[in-house]
């Protein structure tokens, strides 16, 4: 009698351990599958975002420099503070320099005459400053004082010489410079701000390069991210391989379990 009850205890804990065992093995197909959905959806996420940074290019448009104006910053630099009378003024780099009479040389740039013109705005208060001016400074000097020293410049020598045009002719109404009574102490403030507007022109292309050059780099950064990133991709397709390998041994396992009582039924 005692050994029945044993072995009834016997088999109801048997029982139990197998729904035990069933209710894990349930447990753990699911919590598979919400793993390997998590690692698949990881995987292509990780991928898409991978790609993007791989895909990404440089901004290297050089788009337009900013536009240079007669602002206090100019004022300040170049005035209140007198100028002293100059008795032998030389323009630097040769910009008033003579050149020789060639009758083969090709016709001045149009562009040089429309500079010295707008330049001359500020001498018209006398024809006689005029006159001054005109034999300093020649197109052809111009031109020739340009296309030496900035035609590295490229794309930008054009807009150096269009943008120092409209800075002149913008400020010809501007009678600061004419205050400056003295003929060489005025040339010489000319001169002065030619070279402040030249050495902001070249600031700005200098910054809008360092400005391409940090695009590139950021670009490069972004590709190199982008290539370490997959094998993040791969690692979520390994895992999503496991999770499919484990439901597969307990799909098997399962359907063991389905063959002997399926036996007996055929038996009976």
């Amino acid at each position: 009698m005692n050994s029945d009850i044993f072995y009834t205890y016997i088999f109801f804990f048997i029982i139990m351990i197998e729904k035990i065992e069933n209710l894990l093995i349930i447990i753990s197909r699911y919590f598979l599958i919400a793993i390997g959905s998590l690692a698949l959806i990881g995987a292509l996420l990780a991928l898409i975002y991978s790609l993007t940074l791989i895909m990404s290019s440089p901004n290297t448009s050089k788009g337009s420099l900013p536009i240079i104006s007669y602002d206090d910053t100019y004022k300040s630099k170049l005035f209140p503070k007198p100028k002293q009378p100059v008795t032998s003024f030389q323009a630097p780099r040769n910009i008033t320099s003579s050149s020789p009479n060639n009758n083969n040389q090709k016709p001045v740039d149009k562009r040089f005459v429309e500079l010295r013109a707008a330049i001359a705005k500020q001498f018209n208060d006398s024809q006689d400053n005029i006159n001054k001016l005109y034999s300093n400074i020649t197109p052809r000097t111009l031109e020739n004082f340009f296309s030496n020293n900035y035609s590295y410049l490229g794309d930008d020598y054009n807009t150096l010489i269009s943008g120092l045009t409209d800075f002149f002719d913008d400020i010809g109404n501007i009678n600061d410079f004419k205050r400056i009574g003295n003929f060489d102490s005025r040339f010489d403030l000319i001169v002065e701000t030619l070279e402040m507007y030249i050495d902001d022109f070249q600031d700005n292309v200098d910054a809008r390069q360092d400005k391409i050059q940090s695009n590139i780099n950021e670009s490069a950064f972004k590709n190199s991210r982008g290539y370490a990133n997959l094998t993040y991709v791969l690692y979520g397709l390994a895992l999503y391989a496991a999770a499919v390998l484990y439901l597969m041994i307990f799909k098997v396992e399962i359907n063991l379990r389905r063959i002997p009582p399926a036996i007996k039924k055929d038996e009976v």
